[in-house]
């Protein structure tokens, strides 16, 4: 198994040499089931992006290499995204605008329709917000979205996240 993705599945913000990232205790969640034992390679890189590049390669250009061609992957967790839809206008990308959820799920298309020519099969988690993401932006959208509203406001980076998932 592959995990690709962003800070998230990197372990941003764990312990130190402690092994206690998230993948680090799949293994040992899955062994607790009937499966096989399961290994899992660790492709995040904190700040990846799908779109762009900010820290490291963006996806496209990385997952060939640090996924496809990688021996024995038959599962890929593919959770990247939000540094593209929350960074923007913060202090980490101040000029950069929200990506389109096309532009996004383009990309997501293209990935996953590569893994699957392959016979490998794609698990898609919820994006994740982190801290401080979505501070200065206007949260009606979301307010919107919990009232029963089909669509949030196409002017807010929630409008994107909703319409990914």
């Amino acid at each position: 198994m592959a995990a690709f993705g962003d800070s998230i599945t990197d372990g941003d913000g764990s312990t130190l040499n402690g092994n206690d990232r998230w993948l680090d205790r799949l293994p040992g969640r899955l062994a607790n089931t009937e499966g096989p034992p399961v290994a899992v390679l660790n492709q995040g890189i904190s700040g990846g992006r799908i779109l762009s590049t900010l820290t490291g390669e963006n996806a496209l250009a990385r997952f060939d290499r640090d996924v496809l061609s990688q021996p024995r992957v038959d599962t890929v967790i593919l959770m990247m995204g939000i540094n593209d839809i929350g960074m923007p206008s913060t202090a980490l990308a101040p000029h950069a605008a929200v990506p389109s959820a096309e532009n996004i799920t383009s990309v997501y298309r293209q990935l996953i329709g590569r893994t699957h020519e392959k016979g490998i099969r794609v698990i898609g988690p919820t994006l994740t917000p982190f801290i401080g993401a979505f501070a200065e932006r206007d949260t009606s959208p979301l307010l919107l979205r919990d009232q029963g509203a089909d669509t949030p406001s196409d002017q807010s980076p929630y409008s994107t996240s909703w319409r990914i998932r």
